[in-house]
């Protein structure tokens, strides 16, 4: 087949007993806000290459279409993904900043950095590993004590260690945040949006490569585990930098902000929605992301990750 977007869509609509009017009404039923202006004449347009929507429609219209995400980027022509240099600019300034934001948390033996885990932890396996971390933080600890209230929780952490098997950067999300809406230090959801939503804890990095690092492994989590069931990701986010880094690149929203209880010279945080797909589309990691995925999905066992084994799971 073709690898464009109009010889996949053409592909698609023909294998689904939809016409095209159904296939608009559908788009919009899922993601009013992206498609509220689309009409007959804009698909055709789309399905005969004509106009190509923008990478973030392409991923939008194939889940809907039931279409595997993963699959689909792994074929995009990178020509195809361009950069702004309103971006660039944001991504230089960024990576000026955040090793000075940064030096308030920090591991003490950052060593050599040679693979990536991902792992689930149970609420016992995650406070032995991360409590230390999480007690700098005091912004978080109604938050921590109403997570530690007798709940089932698992955890899913993406771990950067060193040769020496210490943590030198990391992730963790919690997928099922239907009892959050019982805490006090979270906002209130309507039922859909808790569905379609997850929270990523605090995490920790030193440097910009370790947090694209990051990045680029939490895209493809999502993208081979998750997309079916999630569009949405609520981040806590400490560093000023990545707040406003996050907020212009990523479309990142801030929703809610934590005070610190301990003292005025600490830094609070901040609760941030993301847009999964929306990011995953992003021209500043989309490359990197098609890079890992070909990767993973094609494992070599090269013993740099345990990616490829989590994901079959």
């Amino acid at each position: 087949m073709e690898n464009t977007f109009s010889a996949q869509l053409s592909a698609w609509l023909k294998n689904i007993s939809l016409d095209r009017r159904q296939v608009i009404a559908l788009l919009q039923q899922t993601y009013y806000e992206t498609f509220c202006g689309l009409d007959e004449i804009t698909l055709s347009r789309w399905s005969t290459n004509k106009v190509v929507p923008p990478i973030y429609k392409q991923l939008l219209i194939a889940k809907v279409l039931n279409q595997d995400l993963a699959d689909y980027i792994i074929n995009v022509n990178l020509n195809d993904i361009k950069n702004t240099k309103k971006n660039a600019n944001y991504l230089d300034s960024f990576k000026q900043s955040l090793d000075a934001s940064m030096n308030v948390l920090s591991y003490n033996n950052q060593g050599k950095q040679v693979t990536f885990e991902l792992a689930i932890h149970d609420q016992v396996q995650h406070r032995k590993i991360f409590d230390g971390f999480y007690s700098n933080i005091s912004a978080l600890n109604q938050f921590r004590r109403e997570l530690s209230k007798g709940l089932y929780i698992q955890h899913h952490a993406i771990l950067l260690k060193n040769h020496l098997g210490a943590v030198l950067a990391h992730w963790s999300a919690i997928l099922d945040i239907k009892h959050f809406q019982h805490f006090e230090s979270f906002p209130t959801l309507d039922k859909e949006m808790i569905k379609r939503s997850c929270l990523v804890q605090l995490g920790y990095f030193s440097n910009t490569s370790q947090y694209f690092d990051l990045i680029v492994y939490a895209m493809c989590y999502y993208l081979l585990k998750l997309s079916k069931t999630k569009d949405y990701a609520y981040v806590f986010v400490m560093s000023k930098p990545v707040v406003e880094f996050s907020s212009n690149v990523f479309g990142g929203e801030v929703v809610r902000y934590y005070r610190p209880s301990r003292s005025e010279n600490e830094l609070g945080v901040y609760l941030m929605k993301f847009d999964l797909v929306r990011c995953a589309a992003n021209p500043i990691i989309f490359a990197k992301v098609q890079e890992r995925l070909n990767c993973i999905m094609n494992c070599s066992a090269c013993g740099k990750c345990n990616a490829n084994s989590m994901m079959s799971l």
